[in-house]
């Protein structure tokens, strides 16, 4: 261990006229004069360096003998002799790592002066005779072995050919050969032979052709809907990014362009009648299930067409009864007590059942009725009475009109 001077070095005058006082002394290296030294140093402060009198107080370091100095700020961890210096501040390099391994054996240094343009750059150097440093440039990275060339196939450049691995085996190459990258252009080629490059392909699933561009923005647009049509097959929709932009285009698998799918013609169905009972009137839409009354039913209210629909119904039994003088007939009486009434309403049920390919069985089944009771309808032994909710049932669950046996009834 070194001791510390017996004698002081007697303390400067301030501009200001004052002694200085003694603040920190110690020993290590320090700057004169642009060269490096090391030995004892000594910090003096004047009085009134920090009470904001004067800025030319004095507050410094000098050495034992007199002379200013500057302490450096490095505190290294190993004490190194001969260590290299910063090319651009010319502050000393601290150790990083040492590499026995690297061209006989070497440490790598770096620059930790805050505002260096090379700071964190990692140098490496060989210690010489007498304790010196010296750096060694090589080339980064791996070298590959036996390529046969040194060109790049894609840039041209010469020296930035790389080993990076090899290839996994696929289909068309049975055995895995070199992955070579160039550091210029960075494209991959697979080492085939030595002198012989192959261009590789890059990894994951590539797009077929570029995508097209908005006539509008000039942007490229983004693939969406996927479509399918027999005379094409599978062909997309490309829309603009933009949101409010209505720009797109239709193109197949190979970015050819693909005429628009004509648009059909809904067809229109004039089978479908007025729902109003005993109206024979198309509706007056045929293409909106919603509405299914014809113009001048469509007119009324839903109040008003209830009404309607009630009033009809009331009028159509008083018209069996009436019409055939039914009215006192119960169900399940002779054929022959009704004066023939029962074989014409029979006939006539019967042919709308034949329409809708119902039996009385499935009509019953359809209607929650009981199927003897349709069955003495049909066949002609009874007749329904004056308001039978039975009947008015059949009928709306079938849709059975009753107009077209008694179309003058109410006139439709």
């Amino acid at each position: 261990m070194l001791r510390r001077q017996s004698l002081r070095p007697q303390p400067p005058m301030c501009q200001c006229g004052r002694r200085t006082q003694l603040h920190r002394q110690g020993r290590g290296p320090f700057t004169r004069a642009g060269r490096r030294e090391a030995g004892f140093w000594t910090r003096f402060t004047c009085p009134n360096y920090r009470r904001g009198i004067s800025h030319n107080h004095f507050h410094g370091v000098i050495d034992g003998q007199g002379r200013p100095v500057e302490l450096s700020r490095r505190h290294f961890k190993i004490n190194l002799p001969g260590r290299p210096q910063c090319t651009e501040c010319s502050e000393l390099l601290a150790t990083h790592a040492f590499n026995p391994l690297r061209n006989g054996g070497g440490r790598y240094f770096t620059c930790t002066t805050r505002g260096c343009s090379r700071r964190g750059e990692y140098l490496f150097h060989q210690e010489q005779e007498g304790g010196r440093w010296l750096p060694v440039y090589s080339a980064p990275g791996p070298k590959p072995q036996n390529l046969g060339t040194d060109e790049c196939p894609g840039c041209g450049e010469r020296g930035k050919l790389r080993s990076r691995g090899y290839f996994n085996k696929t289909r068309k190459y049975r055995k895995p050969y070199r992955r070579v990258e160039c550091q210029a252009c960075r494209q991959t080629f697979r080492l085939i032979q030595p002198g012989v490059l192959e261009s590789a392909p890059a990894p994951g699933f590539q797009a077929k052709h570029k995508p097209p561009f908005c006539s509008v923005h000039g942007t490229a647009m983004r693939r969406g809907a996927s479509l399918k049509r027999q005379d094409v097959g599978r062909f997309y929709q490309w829309r603009c990014r933009r949101a409010r932009c209505k720009d797109s285009v239709l193109l197949d698998s190979n970015g050819s362009p693909v005429a628009p799918t004509p648009k059909r013609t809904p067809a229109i169905n004039l089978r479908l009648r007025c729902e109003m009972l005993g109206c024979n009137h198309p509706r007056d839409n045929q293409i909106d299930g919603r509405k299914r009354y014809c113009r001048e039913h469509s007119r009324l209210s839903a109040f008003q067409r209830w009404r309607e629909q009630k009033k009809r119904r009331i009028a159509i039994g008083d018209e069996i009864h009436t019409r055939f003088r039914s009215a006192k007939v119960l169900i399940g009486t002779a054929s022959g007590q009704t004066a023939g009434a029962p074989t014409e309403l029979g006939s006539w049920l019967s042919v709308e059942l034949q329409k809708r390919g119902e039996s009385y069985r499935t009509a019953a089944r359809k209607a929650d009725l009981n199927a003897r009771k349709i069955y003495n309808w049909v066949a002609g032994i009874s007749v329904p009475r004056r308001d039978d909710p039975d009947f008015a049932r059949l009928i709306d669950r079938l849709r059975i009109d009753p107009g077209g046996i008694w179309g003058k009834l109410v006139g439709a």
